[in-house]
């Protein structure tokens, strides 16, 4: 009795696509369903994005880190609302200051404002680098504020920071909704 030679398994033509994005492609079927290995992956991105919106700031950390860059010790600021989950409930609130009256008014022509926004993870792993890159493109003939620190914020909060302080331009760097791709990005 022959057999009959097995049929070799074609390539994964979307292998090397997959390679160049974090985009979900080609996923393949396993009936009516996605293989297990590619559901279990979008649970991972579904539950590290979760993690991402609520996990809080680090504080500490970035004020030091910040603190590195050289521009000056950070200001802190903080927006009305009380806590992460009031501030995931009440955008409003995370749209307008506590208080600020600590800033100094300072006529300087840049801020710059760090704003935890909904990643705070991407705020203290990419924050100060930023910040750096900005202050470094401006370079020395640019004034600048010593940096702003602003927890439960929004991207409206800093109109108000920009008012109190007197810059004539502000750059507001805060950590961006989190995908099911990437769970640390910011936006300016």
């Amino acid at each position: 009795m022959s057999q009959t030679p097995a049929t070799p398994t074609p390539p994964d033509a979307w292998e090397a696509l997959r390679r160049t994005t974090q985009a979900r492609i080609g996923l393949g079927r396993a009936g009516d369903a996605l293989p297990t290995r590619r559901v279990l992956e979008f649970q991972a991105a579904h539950a590290a994005a979760r993690d991402a919106v609520h996990e809080p700031l680090d504080v500490p950390a970035l004020v030091e880190a910040v603190t590195a860059v050289g521009l000056g010790e950070p200001l802190l600021v903080t927006s009305r609302a009380t806590s992460r989950a009031e501030y995931l409930r009440r955008p409003d609130l995370g749209r307008r200051p506590d208080d600020l009256s600590g800033l100094p008014r300072t006529e300087a022509q840049v801020g710059v404002v760090l704003a935890d926004g909904l990643s705070p993870r991407a705020l203290v792993d990419h924050g100060p680098r930023l910040l750096a890159a900005i202050a470094a493109a401006l370079g020395p003939e640019t004034t600048l504020a010593p940096p702003v620190i602003a927890t439960q914020a929004r991207v409206a909060l800093a109109d108000h920071v920009a008012e109190a302080m007197g810059v004539e331009t502000l750059i507001v760097v805060i950590g961006e909704r989190p995908g099911l791709s990437v769970a640390d990005s910011l936006g300016i």
